[in-house]
């Protein structure tokens, strides 16, 4: 949505975001899962997919059908992000 409907670069809502999740009174549930989600987006990960990549690290597995996605996301995480076999 930042980057379709508003032109904004993902380092600039990385940025954004950064400042927004450093204000006193803004708490995160998991910290480290939101840096490395944002780490993840400055390096060309879409937003959305390294929020759900992070989120499932635990995962020895990741389906999508973004080969895209896929390509980016090798050796990111303990989950193996695949194409699944139809």
């Amino acid at each position: 949505m930042l980057r379709f409907a508003y032109k904004f670069k993902p380092l600039e809502i990385c940025q954004a975001l950064r400042k927004v999740f450093g204000l006193p009174n803004v708490y995160l549930t998991n910290e480290k899962l939101i840096l490395q989600v944002i780490e993840w987006h400055e390096n060309g990960v879409d937003l959305a997919d390294a929020f759900h990549l992070a989120s499932s690290n635990h995962c020895l597995e990741f389906y999508t059908f973004d080969e895209k996605f896929i390509k980016k996301s090798q050796n990111l995480s303990n989950s193996t992000v695949k194409k699944p076999d139809l």
